[in-house]
């Protein structure tokens, strides 16, 4: 799992394209984890209030993206 410090740094070199190709694949990713799975008996259980935190500060300290 990488750390904020090496997503910022990751993402200070990317140029806006990549920057907004990566925004789009993140947010799928996450609506994926907190969709229910199809088929399965097993419960996921939604995020947790820390998680969005933290997932909200990474947008808008990272990608400057208001939520």
């Amino acid at each position: 799992m990488l750390k904020a410090e090496s997503v910022y740094q990751i993402a200070k070199e990317l140029s806006d394209k990549e920057l907004r190709k990566l925004f789009t694949m993140i947010s799928e990713d996450m609506s994926l984890k907190q969709s229910p799975k199809s088929g399965k008996k097993k419960y996921t259980f939604p995020t947790s209030e820390i998680e969005m935190e933290i997932d909200k500060m990474i947008w808008t300290k990272i990608f400057n993206v208001k939520i």
